[in-house]
């Protein structure tokens, strides 16, 4: 999802799992909400069970296929691409 697409409400605890690469997690039930990085500075990746009405999202690619699980066939019709849809910005320092 675009950056200025999403809004969190509660507490987040972000982690820095490597260097401008954070997961965020809900601090009481370590619940986990999402994945940004520096390389991809205007996405976030939420994961879709975090999500108020996850059935309002309309996504537009696949990504990662070589590990997709069979019941995602049903979404063939979407671009499919062998790792982020984006080519990483490898120049960027921070999220």
């Amino acid at each position: 999802m675009r950056r200025e697409h999403v809004n969190w409400t509660g507490d987040i605890v972000h982690y820095e799992s490597s260097p401008g690469t954070f997961r965020g997690f809900c601090p009481t039930c370590g619940t986990r909400l999402y994945f940004r990085s520096g390389r991809w500075p205007s996405e976030v990746h939420v994961h879709a069970a975090t999500m108020t009405d996850p059935g309002e999202y309309q996504p537009d690619a696949q990504v990662f296929i070589g590990s997709r699980m069979k019941w995602l066939d049903r979404l063939r019709s979407l671009p499919a691409h062998q790792g982020f849809q984006q080519a990483p910005d490898d120049s960027a320092d921070t999220p």
